[in-house]
């Protein structure tokens, strides 16, 4: 491997690029079935998810887009009980 290719590009937007090649070559590879893989993903533990940087980017964002739902639910407006 090339030193261009084992230094990590300082462009966000080619990070995640290189991301998710690096996600869709795994999944050619394991030929895995995005419902399966999705299952099994749901079952691992923490440190499983943190070991594979694709999965534990999006457990976080999920919390995230959890969160941000939330905060937006509570801070509506109610209705006034006339």
């Amino acid at each position: 491997m090339s030193n261009s290719q084992q230094q990590t590009p300082s462009d966000p937007i080619q990070q995640v690029a290189e991301l998710l090649e690096r996600s869709r070559r795994n999944l050619q590879t394991t030929r895995a079935d995005p419902g399966r893989t999705a299952a099994r993903t749901r079952r691992m533990l923490l440190y499983q998810l943190q070991g594979d940087s694709a999965l534990w980017a999006a457990y976080i964002r999920g919390w995230e887009d959890r969160t941000a739902d939330v905060h937006r639910s509570l801070c509506q407006p109610q209705p006034s009980a006339n």
